[in-house]
Order: structure tokens, then C-alpha cells, then sequence
């Protein structure tokens, strides 16, 4: 078989001729910036050229890898852009059409034509994507479809990584050179993604162009493994670390950012890729393993510190597509994907994890909330799905999991953990609790606040969170933990406060004035997040009223529009009703943003201001701890002063043992105290960054959905407008408006002699008849039958129409009314 590649010289051009040659396949490659190592050299955009290449090469198959990925050509060069990843896809698809034989036509294209919302994705799904290069990879998809079915098919594939020609010609290996330095680098750690290797992508490619069968216009190829750019960086770490026996690299300096910054380009979150459509074709979709393919890999390459192949780059990134010298090679495909670089080398805004392992990463969902109900009560069940490299638990797990197990969790986790501020879950609440509203607000509080545990350095090894997780039978696991460690106290069976008290009688005095500050500070922070939860969740209800008040005008408008006055007023009503149609949609998204988003934050904080008093009560807790071990220790000291000489190794020993236990408590006080100024530091800091977030998303909801809005006013008015210059004129000052009315005059001036003409033919001597409204002087006489009507037997002589016939009355149009603001 021969076959065309385009971009043979990039990542995946030099993969897919590799792969070809091995499979004894007769290849041509086509490259433009870096034509070398018997390559030829071709301009795609030179379609006089690309047509001449493909009749003389006579291909049985093409693979098209070429494409323009860099933003800042894109933005630069649009219509260039356009040219070589939308035309010259087109165009090649035509010559390959014009060949006696036609040949096959396989286009690489991108995951990214998703905007990463509800995966995985079929490749029948409806394309959105968020970013110029994801959009003009979907226009080439479309202008492919109008080729003959089973000639020409898209190939969609993920993030790639493989051997390159240096570190930044990759998303995946770039990450490489943030592992070698040590300034602080924030870190991609909320972003899916399917890191692939480009042999195996190229493999699959080649198979294609062997298959016999005609292919569908659309396929997807992935790897199957999920993971975040921080989880990668993690994993080719210890990959490295393996490979030259000892640690030479570290993520110490890596900062996981679990949300996006609220300036950074959207990006797409998860664009999981469904392949059951390219295996039911019998194509292998077999994959490397990540991990092992990069120690094989850094395992040639070495430890770090030799030449830098980040910067041993091309003057141009030469993949077969771009332009030489049309603007600088991108230091990172990422770059050329999302449009922002990856990872950034911004100081990290808090500081890095404690050195040891690498922080794994944890993809957290709580979703499908089912009532289940029995002949006593009802509750709700959720589905929680954890996708983890934590080497503690299972890579993924699932299970089901009702409110009250939540609730027990989190005072496990407060139990087993003096001093650590641990997430809040929503209250319970005892009526209405199956509302809809109230089942999904909580249930993002509780996805929220697991997700908020895992992530917690302290908590995310606790074993009573790895039993909720992991155990099948989770009551029983309960019975079985309890029966050896003691039960938990919830909330339900006794509040924190009458626990503390009741563990001992002498009241705890303060001698920190650290916590007396804060205590204060708390109770400030707490009433002005309860204002602005009221006040947030009162904007939310108020905004639903409006909405609601703009669907019902929206529906007594569209019966005004359906009335048969005129066409102009039936399609201004509908014009003005498809305005208050929008701008109910877009009151009620952001009253749902409101309630559900920007609320839930504000809410999650009011109540965490509950866990941050707990943690100190639990230091409380220690503290009367300490206490009764002193009373026992002096109770067993006033024993052995009054015990006999007989006795005197045993006392000693039980006086040894209760001063070890309270130097132990008392050192425990100090630590729980230490701890809870750092939770308070950490409670913080997130609290800024959460609530930053927070309001930053708001803003441009809010901005988003006011321009849409102003957009359709805009529309409705020029369709209104229209409409009323087409009934009442132009308005004055109008050059071209005066002169209309200027000939219209002329023509009116020059007919009226010549209906004066025909009026007097017609017997102008006739006495005009008085009008209808001309008073009459109250001593007239009546006038006499004859004057009303003619003389009995005298024929009656029809009036006069000077209309023609056939043409109707018509009512008088009223002038219309100047208007006094013009």
C-alpha cells in the first residue's frame, strides 16, 4: 500500500511513517519547515501544488496530521489558520476524490471540538468547543462530510506523548522541565485528560488505512486512563526516580490548582473519548502504560542535568503545517490547545505540600440521588465515585452512600483528629427533606466536602474514610470498627459542648489569648456570612419572581402577536415576546447560579465557622484529658505517701505510669494547640481562594448573561424600528426622505388642475352639499320634502364616481402624530 502522511515531521507524522515502513507499507511524507531526512517538501495551502503532488504520488490512503496549532498564529494569521486546518483538509479530500482509484482519507482530529461538560463523548455527539484551534478542527470535520461516505474520516484523539525531538514540542513531555527546576510552579490539577502515546495512535491510523470495509465519517481513539497534569507529573517523577535508581527529581515545588483561575481561558474539563465505535471495526486500541513507558524511556534518557531539549528546539515548529516564520514555535502544545501555557511559572500563591510523596490526586463525584423507600421512612441514596492514584485506596471506587453515613464520617474524622478543621456537610433537616432542590443542593454540599477531606494532607489517610469509601457493607463495617476502637459520638446522640462538659467538671479558662481573638473574629465572620447567605439566597428568589413575571408577559405577548391587526404589530409582539422570552431563560440561569454556586460557597463557610469552633473544643476536650490524669497522678502520690513500705514498687511503678500519661496529655494540649493555629491559617487561605473563585465565576455569569440580553434588546429594537419607518416614514432630516416628499408634492401640485377640469365637466355648477357637522340656526324652517328628495315620478339620476370600478373604500389613514421628543 502507499501512503500520503502530511506533517511528517511532526510528533505524530514521524510516528505514523515509522509505524507505516513497519508494517512494509510504501511511504511518502510531506513536511514544510523541517523537509529533511527524505522528505518532501510542500506548501498545503498552494492548492495548484497539493493537487499535482497527490496525482503523481497516486496514494491508496493519506493520513493528514498537518495542522496550525499555535494561538498566537491563530490569532495573528486567522485566515491563514483557516486556510491549512479547514481548506487544505477540503482540498485533499478533492484530489484524493479526482484519482481513478480514489483514495482514503484519514484527518487527525482533536478531542477539543468538546467542551468538556457531560463525558464521555460518542462520536456521533454534538461538537462545542471552547478554544480557536478546537473550532477549526470541528469546521474541517463538516467540510469532510460532504466527501463520499466511506472515503474520508476523522480521527479524534487526546493529549499526546512519545520520543521528540525536544521536551516542548509535547503537552506531556514538556512537563519535564518543570521537574527539573525548584521555583515554585502552579500546577494543573483540575483539568481530565487522556495522556496517549503517538506510536499507538499512529498504529491505530495505519490499521485504518488498511481496513477494508468503508470507515465512518467520525472515530474516537484514546487511551483509557484518566489523570490531570499534576498527576502526571507526579507519576513521571517517581518514573524517573525508578529509572536511575535514586530520587533526582521532586514535586515538592509543584502547587496543584484544583479550580481554574478565573482570568485563564476556558478550558474544557473532561473530554473522555468513547472508543466502542472503533473496536467494533476489529482495530486494535491497545495502549502503553504511562508509568512504564516513561521509566523505559527516562531510563535511556537519563538523569537530568545534561543538555536542555527544551530549549534544543527548531526555529519553527515545522509539524508539516505552519509557515516558516509566521510567528515563534509554541513552548508548549498545551499552549496551543487551551491558549494560556502550561504550567506557568507564576509564584505560587500558598505554600507548597511538606517534602515526601508527591500529593496524589482525587477525582471526586457525588451524583444519581434515588429516593429509596420502605413501609416506615424514605431516604436518599447517592452514588460516590472516587478516581484516585492514592496508593492507599483502589483506583476506583463506587458506592453507594445515604445522608446519615456522611454525617457519621465527619465525626469519625473530628473524633480521630483533634485540632483539624474538617469540612462541613450540610445540617439535617427533618421536613421536606425530598424537595428537589434541598436533595441537589446537598447533594454538592456533600461532593464538595469529600472532595475537601481526600484533599486534606491529614485526613486523607484516615482509615475511617478509606472504610466509607472502600467498604461494600458500610453498617456492618461500622458494627466491626466500633466493636474494637469504641463507637463515635455524632451529633445526634450528644453535642460536642455537652460532651466536653461532660468529661469533667472543672471549667477550661483560656490562657492563650490567640483563641480568644478568634473566637471574637468568628463570631463577626459568622453573622456577616449569615447577611450575606440571606441576602444572597433573598437576590436568588427575587430574580426567579422576575423571571417568572417576564415568562408570563412572554405568553401574553405571543397572544398578541397571534391577533390580526397587522403584520408590523403582530411581528413587533412577537419580536418583543421573544425578548422577554430570553431574558426569563437568562434571570432564571443566573438565579440557579445564585442559589447553587455563588450561595453554596457562602453557605459552605457559614457552617464551616461550626467545624473551626469544633476543632478548638476538641482541644478542649484534650485539655480536661490532661487534667484527669493529673488528679489521678496527684490522687496516686497522696496513695503512696500513706502506703506501706510493703508496697512501695508497686505504687511507684503506677505513680511512674500516671506521670508518663499526663506528660503525654500535656504534650498532646500543645500539639492540638499548635495544629489549630495551623488549620486556622489553612481555613484562611482557602476561604480567600474559594470565595475569590466564587465571586470572580459570578461576575462573569452575571456579565455573560447581561450582554445577552442587551444583544437581543438590540435586535428587537432594529426589528421594531423597521417596522414603524415602514408605517409612519423616515424621520425628518432625512436628505433622502425630503426628497421623496418634495416629488410626491411636485406630482400632487401638477394633478390638481386636472382634477379641477374634471370636476367642472362633470357640473361643477351643481351647489356643493353642506357638510354633515354645519350647525343650523335654531329658527330655520324645516325644509320641505321636495329639497330632501326629487319629485314622485322624476327618474332618479345616479351620482357621479369618479373611482374606477373594481377598487374599493378604504377608511382614511389618520396623520400620524409627531412626537414631541423628537
Amino acid at each position: 500500500m502507499r501512503l500520503l502522511v502530511t506533517g511528517a515531521s511532526g510528533l505524530l507524522g514521524r510516528a505514523v511513517v515509522h509505524a507505516a515502513r513497519a508494517r512494509e507499507h510504501e511511504v511518502v511524507g510531506i513536511a514544510h519547515t523541517r523537509a529533511h531526512g527524505g522528505l518532501r517538501a510542500l506548501d498545503l495551502t498552494d492548492r495548484d501544488a497539493l493537487h499535482a503532488l497527490v496525482a503523481e504520488v497516486q496514494p491508496d490512503a493519506v493520513i493528514h496530521t498537518a495542522a496550525e496549532r499555535r494561538p498566537d498564529a491563530m490569532e495573528a494569521h486567522p485566515d491563514a489558520a483557516h486556510a491549512l486546518n479547514v481548506t487544505v483538509p477540503a482540498e485533499i479530500a478533492a484530489a484524493c476524490a479526482a484519482l481513478a482509484r480514489p483514495a482514503r482519507l484519514v484527518h487527525v482530529s482533536t478531542d477539543y471540538v468538546f467542551d468538556g461538560a457531560a463525558p464521555p463523548y460518542k462520536p456521533e455527539d454534538t461538537p462545542n468547543p471552547l478554544n480557536a484551534y478546537g473550532r477549526s478542527k470541528r469546521d474541517a470535520e463538516r467540510a469532510l462530510a460532504d466527501a463520499r461516505p466511506g472515503t474520508a474520516t476523522s480521527v479524534r484523539v487526546p493529549v499526546l506523548y512519545g520520543e521528540t525531538e525536544y521536551d516542548a514540542e509535547s503537552a506531556v513531555n514538556v512537563l519535564l522541565t518543570a521537574l527539573q527546576t525548584s521555583k515554585p510552579t502552579k500546577m494543573d490539577a483540575h483539568g481530565t485528560r487522556y495522556p496517549t502515546n503517538v506510536a499507538d495512535v499512529a498504529r491505530f491510523l495505519v490499521a485504518l488505512c488498511e481496513h477494508a470495509a468503508p470507515l465512518p465519517p467520525i472515530l474516537h481513539f484514546s487511551a483509557p486512563e484518566p489523570m490531570t497534569k499534576y498527576d502526571m507529573s507526579c507519576r513521571m517523577a517517581r518514573a524517573w526516580n525508578r529509572a536511575c535508581g535514586r530520587e533526582v527529581v521532586t514535586t515538592d515545588h509543584l502547587v496543584p490548582e484544583t479550580t481554574p483561575a478565573p482570568s485563564a481561558t476556558q478550558r474544557p474539563g473532561n473530554c473522555h473519548l468513547d472508543t466502542q465505535a472503533s473496536a467494533a471495526l476489529g482495530v486494535s486500541l491497545a495502549c502503553v502504560e504511562f508509568d512504564a513507558w516513561w521509566e523505559a524511556y527516562l531510563r535511556r534518557r537519563g538523569p537530568p542535568g545534561g543538555a536542555d531539549r527544551a530549549s534544543d528546539r527548531p526555529e519553527s515548529t515545522g509539524d508539516g503545517a505552519g509557515r516558516a516564520g509566521a510567528a515563534p514555535a509554541p513552548s508548549d502544545d498545551d499552549e496551543a490547545r487551551y491558549g494560556a501555557r502550561s504550567p506557568t511559572d507564576a509564584p505560587a500563591d500558598a505554600p507548597s505540600d511538606p517534602p515526601g510523596e508527591p500529593a496524589p490526586s482525587f477525582s471526586v463525584r457525588v451524583c444519581n440521588p434515588q429516593r429509596v423507600s420502605d413501609r416506615v421512612s424514605s431516604h436518599v441514596v447517592y452514588t460516590v465515585r472516587v478516581t484516585t492514584d492514592a496508593p492507599w485506596l483502589g483506583k476506583e471506587l463506587v458506592a453507594l452512600r445515604r445522608y446519615s453515613e456522611f454525617r457519621w464520617l465527619h465525626a469519625a474524622l473530628v473524633h480521630n483528629h483533634p485540632g483539624v478543621i474538617v469540612p462541613s456537610i450540610p445540617e439535617k433537616v427533618k421536613l421536606n427533606n425530598m424537595h428537589p432542590e434541598l436533595v441537589e443542593f446537598r447533594r454538592r454540599a456533600l461532593e464538595q466536602a469529600l472532595h475537601k477531606m481526600l484533599q486534606h494532607p491529614l485526613l486523607q489517610r484516615d482509615e475511617d474514610l478509606v472504610l466509607f469509601l472502600e467498604s461494600a457493607n458500610l453498617s456492618a463495617a461500622i458494627k466491626a470498627r466500633d466493636a474494637l476502637k469504641g463507637p463515635v459520638v455524632t451529633p445526634e446522640q450528644k453535642t460536642y459542648l455537652g460532651w466536653s462538659q461532660s468529661l469533667y467538671n472543672v471549667r477550661f479558662r483560656e490562657t492563650d489569648d490567640w483563641f480568644n481573638q478568634q473566637l471574637d473574629y468568628l463570631a463577626q465572620l459568622e453573622a456577616r456570612l449569615h447577611d450575606i447567605v440571606a441576602a444572597v439566597h433573598t437576590l436568588a428568589q427575587r430574580r426567579q419572581e422576575l423571571a417568572d413575571a417576564q415568562h408570563a408577559l412572554y405568553r401574553h405577548l405571543v397572544t398578541l402577536s397571534g391577533g390580526s391587526l397587522s403584520r408590523s404589530v403582530s411581528t413587533c409582539f412577537g419580536a418583543l415576546a421573544e425578548l422577554k422570552k430570553r431574558s426569563a431563560e437568562t434571570a432564571t440561569a443566573l438565579a440557579q447560579h445564585e442559589a447553587q454556586v455563588l450561595g453554596l460557597v457562602f453557605h459552605e463557610y457559614e457552617r464551616l465557622i461550626g467545624n473551626v469552633r469544633k476543632a478548638f473544643a476538641t482541644r478542649v476536650d484534650v485539655w480536661h484529658a490532661w487534667q484527669r490524669a493529673d488528679d489521678d497522678l496527684a490522687k496516686l502520690k497522696a496513695r503512696h505517701r500513706r502506703a506501706s513500705h510493703g508496697h512501695l514498687d508497686a505504687q511507684m511503678h503506677a505513680v511512674s505510669n500516671a506521670e508518663l500519661v499526663s506528660a503525654a496529655l500535656q504534650s498532646r494540649f500543645e500539639d492540638v494547640s499548635a495544629l489549630c493555629k495551623k488549620e486556622m491559617q489553612r481555613f484562611e487561605q482557602e476561604k480567600v481562594a474559594d470565595l475569590r473563585a466564587a465571586l470572580a465565576e459570578y461576575v462573569h455569569a452575571f456579565q455573560r448573561t447581561q450582554q445577552e440580553t442587551v444583544d437581543e434588546l438590540a435586535h428587537c429594537e432594529a426589528i421594531v424600528q423597521r417596522h414603524v419607518r415602514r408605517a409612519v416614514g423616515p424621520p425628518p432630516g432625512d436628505a433622502s426622505a425630503d426628497a421623496s416628499r418634495d416629488a410626491a408634492a411636485d406630482v400632487r401640485a401638477d394633478a390638481a388642475p386636472a382634477a379641477s377640469d374634471a370636476a367642472q365637466a362633470r357640473g361643477a355648477d351643481a351647489p356643493s352639499p353642506a357638510p354633515d357637522h354645519a350647525p343650523r340656526p335654531a329658527d330655520a324652517p324645516d325644509a320641505p320634502p321636495s329639497a330632501a328628495a326629487p319629485a314622485e315620478g322624476a327618474a332618479e339620476t345616479p351620482a357621479p364616481n369618479p373611482r374606477p370600478q373594481g377598487v374599493r373604500d378604504t377608511p382614511a389613514r389618520e396623520p400620524p402624530v409627531a412626537d414631541a421628543s423628537a
